[in-house]
């Protein structure tokens, strides 16, 4: 499966149009900027020839000599022109006056109309306009480095603008699309936060329509499998109901035989193992459908004095240990609490004591502690003296219908369902081998 982001997706497919927008709209505007302006300064050129032809003209219908506009300032003449256009008036082939700036020059004035000099590596527009009468040639002038000035203040003064829009757009959209994927957020902590019992519907409020349909399908999905898990819990109840009254009736059979019997003791011995067998089968029987309730329980956890109920337990078995000439070491730390079910983590206690004196011979102890080890957890520790566990099994065990030995009795579901009950409380547990025996670890979070 290939995971990908969708807010980044959705800000990429936002994003980038907007930034290569803006990129055309920046390069379109250096182009047509440029084209406007030649055409705009060539125009301003052409007027400025001819008002400084209309003052020649002005001189000479007067009957004043040409030459008496060189007496005017090339300043004064700017200031009238409104313009720093470099310009120059030919009488023939005589320069009568000019201004600054200006490229060289030439012998004579320049051929008439629009024309490129470059003067010292660096491009001149040259227009010139000429009397058609007099002998008077307008030449006015100006670099090109002022027209791609006049394009690069343009550009700047638009792609300030453009750059912010690019960021206040990204921020904008980033933060719709965040607040939109909100309500999925909300959705995926809702089911993350779920115990693996609980099967009630996703809610539904304040979600986009384009993810309705989803949840529509996953809540049915949720329906569905609820009914499922519905019919094997009642299917087991059941099944259990059915199987515990044939047990129990031939269970009395064979020990009313069993007494019949006291002469023979080879057939006694049968109907006693025939008793044994029963019990064991209605064992069973009792440990499946007491981990099928726990697999699909979904009750409410309560607060529950753990140190109170581990206390409890060792009480409750003591007397087995003593049959069996063994003792209980209890170091059971006083006020811990945890949330779970009360009922769970008896059974789950009295499962790991159980086995601990099952598999501990006569003479041996069984220990039982209970201590605060982190500050939010507990640790529970098991242990007895028994034979141990090979290390490649210390996993196997867990797994139903297990056993290491068939010489105590047991159904082989006792550590299966200790490991169901921790995991129902998100706690770990664990086995370790000692000099002499194992050790239960079990870690609880604590109330």
């Amino acid at each position: 499966m290939k995971l990908y982001s969708l807010r980044r997706a959705t800000l990429i497919a936002i994003i980038v149009p907007l930034v290569l927008v803006v990129a055309l709209i920046s390069i379109s505007t250096v182009l047509l900027s440029g084209r406007a302006i030649s055409v705009l300064r060539d125009d301003q050129m052409e007027q400025e020839a001819a008002f400084l032809m209309v003052l020649a003209k002005h001189e000479a219908a007067e009957g004043e000599a040409i030459g008496l506009i060189a007496t005017v300032e090339p300043a004064d003449l700017h200031a009238m022109l409104g313009t720093r256009t470099g310009f120059r008036i030919w009488s023939g082939k005589v320069l009568m006056t000019q201004s600054a700036p200006n490229p060289a020059p030439l012998a004579g004035p320049p051929p008439e109309g629009f024309s490129d000099r470059d003067v010292n590596g660096k491009p001149w527009r040259i227009y010139a306009l000429r009397h058609p009468e007099l002998p008077i040639t307008i030449e006015v002038s100006e670099p090109y480095a002022l027209r791609k000035t006049m394009v690069r203040h343009i550009v700047e003064s638009l792609i300030v603008p453009l750059l912010l829009l690019i960021i206040a757009t990204s921020v904008i959209a980033y933060l719709q699309v965040t607040r939109a994927m909100r309500p999925m957020w909300a959705i995926s902590r809702d089911v993350d936060r779920r115990d693996s019992n609980d099967l009630q519907p996703l809610s539904g409020h304040s979600i986009p329509i384009e993810i309705a349909p989803f949840l529509a399908a996953f809540n049915r999905l949720i329906e569905r499998l609820r009914l499922t898990i519905d019919r094997e819990r009642e299917f087991a109840d059941n099944a259990a109901h059915e199987l515990r009254t044939p047990l129990a009736a031939l269970k009395t059979r064979a020990q009313i035989v069993a007494r019949e019997l006291e002469g023979d003791a080879a057939r006694q011995e049968s109907a006693i193992q025939l008793v044994a067998a029963t019990d064991r089968a209605t064992a069973v029987i009792d440990h499946l459908l007491l981990l099928n309730r726990l697999t699909n329980s979904s009750a409410t956890p309560d607060r529950v004095d753990f140190s109170e109920l581990v206390a409890d337990v060792a009480r409750d078995l003591a007397p087995l240990a003593l049959d069996r000439n063994q003792g209980i070491g209890a170091d059971i730390a006083p006020g811990i609490c945890v949330a779970g079910h009360g009922d769970a983590l008896r059974i789950l206690v009295r499962n790991l004591i159980d086995n601990a004196i099952r598999y501990t011979p006569a003479g041996g102890t069984i220990g039982v502690s209970l201590s605060r080890e982190e500050p939010a957890r507990c640790v529970l520790r098991v242990t007895d003296d028994g034979p141990g566990i090979p290390a490649d099994r210390l996993e196997a065990v867990f797994d139903r219908f297990v056993r290491l030995s068939h010489d105590e009795p047991g159904s082989g579901l006792g550590l299966s369902i200790a490991r169901r009950v921790v995991e129902q409380h998100h706690g770990t547990i664990r086995l370790e081998n000692r000099p002499r025996g194992i050790a239960v670890i079990v870690a609880l979070p604590i109330a």
